[in-house]
């Protein structure tokens, strides 16, 4: 279990699995390659980030290179 699915668990049971699926889009279109190196506090933040903002999550998965531009 990556560190990132390990805090998408801790999410309430009803966000979960739109936050996972919104992940799993992200990693297809980064080609797999994961997250970028980040503080350990914003990793924590991302799953609530993606989990309050569809925006967010979105605008993420359409731009792959977003993520580290906003680290």
């Amino acid at each position: 279990m990556t560190e990132l699915s390990h805090l998408i668990g801790q999410l309430p049971a009803e966000l979960r699995p739109a936050v996972a699926g919104r992940w799993e889009e992200h990693l297809e279109t980064r080609g797999g390659t994961g997250l970028p190196a980040m503080p350990p506090e914003l990793l924590a933040s991302l799953p609530k980030v993606w989990a309050c903002s569809e925006f967010v999550a979105q605008s993420c998965i359409r731009h792959p290179g977003l993520l580290e531009e906003l680290v």
